[in-house]
């Protein structure tokens, strides 16, 4: 691009052309700076994609706040393991008995790990199989003893 300008330059323009070769000059540097900011935001994009993904997991509140879910925490029995199916339904794992688990009101059929339901209603405040809303409380309730959750 230099060595085209400085051709352009050092020849016979007339008043015209010198103002075409400075709107060329202007078209070319910003294309070359959009060229460079879009191969930067390639490069950079996984790091920004994994940043993103972090915040997500492990950073976001809800947006009530410091909240918790409002459900009797229960050690898991064998009738707990068979209504679910053997599994919970968010993380697909095998439940064992004296698993921590919670029963949403929903059925006695919607048992969950209680870590997966927790990181599940950090996303979405619903039942992850009926879409019912999972009765959630925030901290104050809990600074008050009002909740038995640990």
């Amino acid at each position: 691009m230099i060595y085209t300008i400085y051709v352009l330059a050092t020849s016979q323009l007339v008043p015209l052309d010198i103002t075409l070769l400075s709107l060329y000059v202007v078209v070319v540097g910003l294309t070359e700076f959009q060229l460079i900011i879009l191969c930067l935001a390639i490069v950079l994009s996984p790091l920004i994609c994994l940043g993103l993904a972090i915040y997500c997991c492990c950073c976001a509140k809800n947006q009530e706040g410091n909240t918790i879910i409002d459900v009797e925490l229960r050690e898991a029995k064998e009738s707990d393991i068979a209504n679910a199916g053997g599994d919970c339904a968010i993380c697909y794992m095998s439940m064992v008995p004296n698993d921590k688990i919670y029963i949403l009101p929903c059925s006695e059929k919607h048992v969950f790990h209680c870590d997966c339901l927790r990181h599940w209603a950090r996303v979405k405040n619903t039942c992850p199989i009926c879409r019912a809303v999972i009765p959630m409380t925030n901290s104050e309730a809990r600074s008050q003893n009002i909740l038995q959750d640990p």
